[in-house]
């Protein structure tokens, strides 16, 4: 009987994890969330973290679902007043993100989904090197941010496939929350975020 050598065991080892690891991802589940006016599919049940309207603050819930080496988010608040739009707010929200994940804001892109909502789509650059994608929405008074990062890179499939997954449903516009200062709520500050 001959002996395996100890780089052959090694080089076993290598190819046997290798091949672990290219195996196929999971598949997406569905989770709808009606009373919040959208879908998206996560690979795992994301956790769910909900924060009640205060003056000046919107009733808002951020879904997280890390697997893989992949994180996916999904936070929408409430109660957008009808003059914000998406060029108003999304930029805020974006900044909000790469300060929050020291990161920098990248390219700004358009971005619809499925039904036809359009947005945007920012790029979140780590050291100039594309880090994360966001994806923003604003429809029936909820601003919807849809965020993808994956340890193989914003070019992982997977990052298209869950930002694609993404889909407004049927809701009832939501109101903007109450105003402790009278000053219209969920504006985007002007200086700085």
């Amino acid at each position: 009987m001959r002996k395996i050598s100890v780089l052959g065991a090694v080089f076993v080892v290598a190819t046997a994890s290798a091949l672990a690891a290219c195996k196929p991802a999971p598949p997406f589940k569905e989770y709808a969330y009606p009373a919040w006016g959208f879908a998206a599919r996560f690979w795992a049940p994301p956790q769910a973290t909900e924060t009640p309207a205060a003056p000046g603050q919107p009733h808002g819930l951020m879904l997280e679902s890390k697997q893989a080496g992949r994180d996916f988010v999904v936070s929408v608040g409430e109660g957008v007043r009808p003059d914000v739009t998406i060029d108003v707010i999304a930029p805020v929200y974006a900044r909000r993100a790469a300060k929050a994940m020291e990161v920098d804001v990248g390219p700004q892109t358009y971005a619809a989904t499925g039904q036809g909502v359009l947005g945007r789509e920012y790029a979140l650059m780590k050291n100039g090197k594309p880090y994360a994608t966001i994806r923003a929405f604003l429809a029936n008074g909820r601003f919807y941010e849809i965020a993808a990062q994956s340890v193989l890179g914003p070019d992982d499939p997977a990052v298209k496939d869950f930002l694609d997954t993404f889909r407004i449903t049927a809701a009832s516009p939501a109101t903007p929350p109450p105003s402790a200062t009278k000053a219209p709520a969920n504006t985007a500050p002007t200086s700085g975020a």
